[in-house]
């Protein structure tokens, strides 16, 4: 029985979590605030003569997310 509930937690687990370890989690979302929403960004600073950017990064239970940034 403690295999049994072993396996059902750990196919929970894997079924919660996206079981991705790299720094660049999701390439394609990446590629698109690099290459599009950033000079966009950027580009909307310089008309507004502002020299400060701020990102907002929703945070995760250990902190990570705010890091990549």
């Amino acid at each position: 029985m403690k295999k049994f509930a072993f396996n059902l937690v750990n196919l929970l687990l894997d079924g919660i979590t996206i079981n991705v370890t790299d720094f660049f989690r999701d390439r394609d979302m990446w590629d698109t605030f690099t290459n599009d929403v950033l000079p966009q960004q950027l580009q909307e600073m310089n008309r507004r003569k502002n020299k400060i950017l701020r990102i907002w990064s929703a945070g995760c239970s250990i902190g990570e997310e705010p890091h990549i940034l």
